[in-house]
């Protein structure tokens, strides 16, 4: 697995929190962060005993070396994935009520900007709900994929009339997304083809009037 991921900054935390458990799950350590990983008893050999503590130390180091260096005196002096982990977590989850409202503020309110491909506006929204997430509000599939039709231009209102005849359990927002990338491509291909054959129609057709007026002009 790759484990180069972007380093922990001041605005990143959603994306890196998601990247990093996918790192400490890939080397097997992600149980010390969730604090399910219990020490070798007394009975246990020195050899079990040092393999715990590898394990330990790794996912400290997992977790330290992708964190940005201005943020690493934050954890420095704890050593412990797990307790490193909750600082990290403590210091960037916003528990705050405000903070949750004006997200969902954002979110009902997000809309597609002019010429804005759909797949942006996705991300848009996206970043979004992992943002709410992260403050432990989820927002239902059926509102995610309800706000990504919302405030769509009029050029989709067929396929949009079309989505909202769906089950329920196609409505979803993978599901609408890539719907949507398709139309939007259907529809800029038709655009493309309008515009070639406005071209075409307004070239002016060459014609052989002049060679013909000499061969039928009369000696």
């Amino acid at each position: 697995m790759n484990d180069k991921i972007a380093p922990l900054t001041s605005d990143n935390y959603p994306s890196w929190k998601q990247d990093m458990i996918a790192i400490l799950l890939d080397r097997n350590v992600y149980e010390f962060v969730l604090g399910k990983e219990n020490p070798p008893g007394d009975d246990a050999t020195e050899k079990e005993k040092m393999r715990f503590r590898k394990r330990c130390n790794k996912t400290f180091s997992s977790i330290y070396l992708n964190v940005s260096k201005h943020l690493r005196p934050l954890i420095v002096d704890i050593a412990e994935g797990k307790k490193a982990w909750e600082v990290i977590q403590k210091y960037f989850r916003p528990e705050s009520r405000a903070r949750t409202i004006g997200l969902l503020d954002q979110f009902f309110s997000c809309r597609i900007e002019i010429n804005e491909k759909i797949g942006l506006y996705a991300a848009r929204l996206r970043k979004i709900i992992a943002d709410l997430l992260d403050c432990g509000e989820k927002v239902p599939l059926k509102y995610q994929a309800f706000q990504l039709i919302r405030f769509l231009p009029d050029c989709f209102g067929a396929i949009v009339q079309a989505i909202y005849r769906w089950p329920d359990d196609r409505f979803t927002f993978d599901q609408v997304l890539n719907e949507l990338i398709a139309e939007e491509a259907r529809l800029e291909q038709c655009s493309r083809d309008h515009e070639q054959f406005a071209l075409h129609s307004a070239t002016p057709l060459r014609t052989g009037t002049r060679n013909i007026s000499k061969i039928n002009r009369p000696r």
